[in-house]
């Protein structure tokens, strides 16, 4: 049970600096119009990279990404709108492959990806 929690508490970290930096990336561009948020919920264990804000007289707002860190340890990606491969970054980062869940994918399209990555 410790090591599950350790392992909660060390994927807590990776995700939120993960959402943080992107944020902070993408509100470092020059001439950025809309404000990118990053979104932690420790507690719950989601988090989220948002863009909002007025552009052209019209009001934006949509999440990039959202993640939800799981009570088994698992990551589940639920919303992947980038350019990034994610479970990549997380696995630099320090996840485990096998704690990656691609959320926005069914079932059956989960299954082959897994054993074409073995």
């Amino acid at each position: 049970m410790d090591r599950l929690k350790s392992k909660i508490t060390r994927y807590q970290i990776i995700l939120s600096q993960l959402v943080e930096q992107l944020a902070d990336d993408r509100n470092s561009v020059s001439g950025a119009i809309l404000e990118y948020q990053s979104i932690t919920d420790k507690i719950h264990n989601h988090f989220q990279l948002t863009k909002v804000g007025w552009h052209n007289r019209k009001y934006h707002f949509q999440v990039l990404l959202h993640l939800d860190l799981r009570e088994d340890g698992q990551v589940w990606i639920q919303q992947n709108n980038t350019e990034l491969l994610l479970d990549e970054i997380l696995i630099e980062k320090g996840v485990e492959r096998s704690d990656i869940i691609l959320g926005f994918r069914p079932d059956w399209m989960r299954e082959l990806m897994q054993v074409e990555a073995a």
